[in-house]
């Protein structure tokens, strides 16, 4: 999401985390431009049974991103020309992880601060089901307030 008044543009941004997991955003994967008041998504593959079945993927690239979130204890980080724009550092403990759930960032009691469990909540929204599973989240949208 880019909260600014103008587009943002990733392409030579680095999307890491602190063990060393990393790629460079490339315009060849794809549109790196996040519009004012807008949102990107980027998937691990094109391949939806890889990517979760995530809708409106930006990752058109022919080879897989190597970075990969895990699921209980990661880092997201955002450099752009040496400079962190964003971050975030989760932990299994405290913050929300619910198989099949995103975790997305509560406003209501955000207060500035990624890296506060009690700001996060499951996502509410389903994009995706498969068989008897459903995933939830609101990939390249806006998240929906938490419960």
């Amino acid at each position: 999401y880019n909260p600014g008044s103008s587009a943002y543009d990733l392409a030579g941004c680095l999307l890491k985390d602190k063990d060393g997991e990393s790629w460079t955003i490339k315009s060849a994967d794809g549109p790196t431009s996040v519009p004012a008041g807008g949102y990107l998504l980027f998937c691990r593959s094109n391949n939806s049974s890889v990517n979760g079945g995530l809708p409106n993927c930006n990752k058109v690239g022919s080879t897989e991103v190597p970075y990969q979130l895990g699921n209980g204890d990661d880092e997201v980080i955002i450099e752009c020309d040496g400079t962190i724009i964003d971050q975030v550092y989760y932990t299994d403990a405290a913050f929300p992880d619910t198989t099949g759930k995103s975790m997305q960032l509560d406003l209501s009691t955000y207060n500035g601060d990624n890296n506060v469990g009690t700001s996060w909540c499951d996502a509410v929204d389903v994009y995706n089901t498969n068989g008897t599973s459903s995933d939830y989240g609101t990939p390249g949208a806006a998240n929906k307030e938490c419960p």
